[in-house]
């Protein structure tokens, strides 16, 4: 009995979670796609995989994911974790099919809140993960059209706050369209906080700019 057990124990993971009960899982459903699971389980011998680091909900559908060997149907909100998570671990068939998910999606895509949610994961991905196939999708699909305007209008509209490298990604996405740059910039210098000081420039150029 105490062999058996002994036995189970080693078969088998404790998956911590946050602010969850822990799940317990067979030990090769992380290790046969995964050699960071791999090294962490089998040559380290650690009995515990922390993934507190994600939500409870997408750590429940990524094994589900890796049970099935297949991406399928995912929320939205699921695929950046899931995407994290196949990055983390190096699991090669769930970054293709992420991909895969991910360029569906651009092609489907036809409103405003599809397209923002495409462009922020691209950027996420970009920032975070240091991969730039997700945002160069995203350009090859929009870039230079209209359909995109108001993107660039919504982040560049508070160039007080924008993030440096999101500069690049934008002028990508904004072609040879200069007309929806130089009104937006302009719009947005107008509108700042710190332009209350125009006094080291004549009067004439001042009327000619708020112009």
């Amino acid at each position: 009995m105490e062999q058996e057990l002994e036995a189970l124990q080693e078969s088998t993971t404790v998956i911590l979670l946050q602010d969850s009960d822990p799940l317990c899982v067979e030990t090769t459903l992380l290790t046969k796609c995964s050699r960071v699971f791999r090294f962490i389980l089998d040559e380290c011998q650690f009995e515990e995989e922390d993934l507190s680091d994600f939500s409870p909900d997408s750590v429940r559908v990524f094994l589900t994911l890796l049970d099935d060997g297949k991406l399928g149907e995912i929320e939205d909100n699921m695929f950046r974790e899931i995407n994290k998570m196949a990055v983390a671990f190096e699991i090669a068939w769930l970054q293709e099919e992420c991909r895969e998910w991910f360029r569906k999606k651009i092609l489907a895509a036809q409103n405003e809140e599809e397209k923002t949610f495409l462009f922020e994961e691209s950027y996420f991905i970009l920032i975070k993960l240091k991969d730039q196939y997700y945002m160069k999708m995203f350009v090859d699909q929009f870039g230079g059209s209209d359909d995109v305007n108001f993107i660039l209008s919504k982040y560049l509209s508070d160039l007080e706050n924008l993030d440096i490298e999101m500069i690049y990604p934008l002028l990508q996405l904004g072609g040879d369209n200069s007309e929806i740059f130089y009104k937006t910039i302009c719009d947005s210098i107008r509108n700042s906080s710190h332009l209350h000081d125009l006094s080291d420039f004549s009067p004439d150029a001042v009327r000619v700019f708020l112009t």
